[in-house]
């Protein structure tokens, strides 16, 4: 017996269940299709993100390669840029060289033309001597003939003859010979000032050269402005280095292209010119290199002196010198006595001496050397203790130069009537060349104020009109009015303007003082 009510309990329970269950597998289906489509789009995700992956690590491949190209590239420009520097110093090398054979081969062609010269002379010389040997044997035929006819005149023997002729002819010639003797001395006395003044005069005109003031300033040209930044360094340490390295002071200022050492010392100087043009030429610039390079430019030091020394022996035409004393003469070329280069100074000493040793007739080959080796002794290393002109005698006595060189150096001091007149040449030509303006102690600025002074102190006399300083002040002429200054004037007017120089100023030698008094009058015809 069914119990009433118990299947619509049943009925309920299984609808209740059925739709539970329902439920459950609906929510079971939708939870399958979300994980599905959340796992499609996790593996979506993964895929783009992978594919991200490889592109950002594509372009970051692609960047570093960029940089590298661009780094190689850079580096690539520098190199180029330094050897187109390295390019262009050895192209100026090359272009000095050159040159430096050119003129060569023009003094080697002179000096071909002067030895053809001299073969010609000595061969017409050989041919005169044979031509004179032959006619004075003629001539003693004819005077032994000659002599044989009066012995048969006369009658006297040829020895009474000859001792009577003899007395004769003494008694006739001193008395020629006194007034000959007495009017050529007096000639020579009216003379020898003018001649001697005129040969000097000669000699100077003949080997004028530009004398050159020392500086303390080298001038170093650059390839461009940036190559400055390069000197200085990060934090100027370059600079700092190559300073404490050389002793010199670098000057960087806004010279376009140029840079400067300053040193009062010449030979210093020359090391640092040489160590940083080589760093230049180079392109590596930092502390370690600065040291290595201006190692290497003190020994080219000894190298650059040796070449000066040969090429002033070769502008001298001094030959056969030792090569201590060529490296002494190169050591001269960065000695200063007194504001002049002493290498110049004494390649002009050489110049003047042979010139008046030719015009006399004295040793031209001696005069010039010794003019050129006289000042030697300055060139030694550090201060000459001492006397100088003693250091330059040992010096020639050590390395060979023979004892007439020496003795004509040694008279160049000792001013006796006993030295060698190529002594008293080269002495000559030694103050000649130090006691010009301008050469020596005489700058610039003080030579243009001397000038000046010398003018103020004519213009200051009554009747001068102007005033000219000419020949670097050795001549001052004076233009006066001639309405103030008569005739009889003039001659008061220049020696007063003479005791006044005299009296006021300072300098060496003389000044030729020339008063003008000019008087014109213009009329006009109609």
């Amino acid at each position: 017996m069914v119990l009433p009510g118990y299947g619509v309990l049943t009925t309920i329970f299984i609808s209740g269940f059925t739709g539970i269950l329902g439920t459950w597998l609906v929510r079971r289906y939708l939870y399958e299709a979300r994980l599905g489509t959340a796992r499609e789009r996790a593996a979506e995700i993964l895929r783009n993100a992978q594919a991200e992956a490889d592109r950002c690590a594509r372009l970051a491949r692609e960047e570093a390669l960029l940089a590298v190209r661009k780094q190689a590239l850079i580096q690539q420009e520098e190199a180029e840029a330094a050897i187109e520097t390295q390019r262009r110093a050895l192209q100026r090398e090359w272009e000095r060289r050159e040159a430096r054979e050119v003129d060569l081969r023009a003094r080697l062609d002179v000096l071909e033309r002067k030895t053809a010269h001299i073969n010609r002379r000595a061969d017409e010389l050989i041919a005169r001597s044979k031509e004179l040997d032959e006619r004075e044997a003629r001539i003693e035929a004819l005077k032994e003939e000659r002599i044989r006819r009066l012995e048969t005149v006369s009658g006297m023997e040829r020895d009474e003859a000859s001792a009577e002729l003899r007395s004769s002819i003494m008694k006739s010639a001193r008395a020629s010979a006194s007034r000959e003797a007495n009017r050529l001395i007096q000639a020579a006395q009216a003379d020898a000032g003018r001649e001697a003044r005129r040969i000097l005069a000669a000699a100077i005109q003949r080997n004028a050269v530009a004398v050159v003031n020392e500086s303390t300033v080298s001038t170093i040209e650059l390839a461009s402005d940036d190559m400055k930044g390069r000197i200085i360094g990060r934090e100027g340490r370059n600079i700092r280095a190559f300073e404490s390295e050389t002793g010199v002071d670098v000057i960087i200022d806004d010279t376009p292209r140029r840079v400067f050492l300053s040193s009062f010392n010449p030979e210093i100087r020359e090391v640092a010119r040489l160590a940083l043009e080589e760093l230049l030429a180079d392109g590596r610039i930092h502390p370690a290199r600065i040291e290595d390079v201006v190692a290497s430019a003190r020994s080219q030091l000894g190298v650059r002196m040796r070449e000066i020394g040969e090429m002033a022996a070769f502008e001298a035409e001094v030959y056969g010198l030792a090569d201590e004393l060529i490296l002494h003469l190169g050591r001269l070329s960065f000695c200063v006595m007194g504001g002049q280069n002493a290498l110049q100074h004494s390649i002009e000493v050489s110049h003047l001496a042979a010139a008046m040793a030719q015009m006399i007739g004295a040793d031209e080959v001696l005069a010039r050397r010794a003019g050129l080796l006289h000042d030697l002794g300055w060139s030694r290393p550090g201060d000459v203790t001492g006397d100088p002109h003693q250091a330059t005698l040992d010096l020639l006595a050590h390395y060979g130069e023979t004892e007439r060189v020496q003795e004509t150096v040694a008279g160049m001091r000792q001013s006796k009537t006993t030295s060698p007149v190529e002594s008293v040449l080269a002495a000559a030509a030694n103050e000649v060349s130090k006691a010009r303006p301008g050469a020596r102690r005489d700058q610039l600025r003080r030579h243009v104020r001397r000038l000046e002074t010398m003018e103020d102190v004519a213009r200051g006399i009554r009747g001068v009109e102007r005033v000219h300083a000419i020949q670097a002040g050795r001549e001052l002429h004076v233009i006066v009015d001639p309405s103030v200054v008569d005739d009889a004037r003039v001659f008061e007017l220049s020696q007063e303007v003479a005791r006044k120089i005299q009296k006021e100023l300072r300098y060496s030698g003389s000044i030729r003082v020339t008063v003008i008094r000019q008087f014109r009058s213009t009329a006009i015809a109609q």
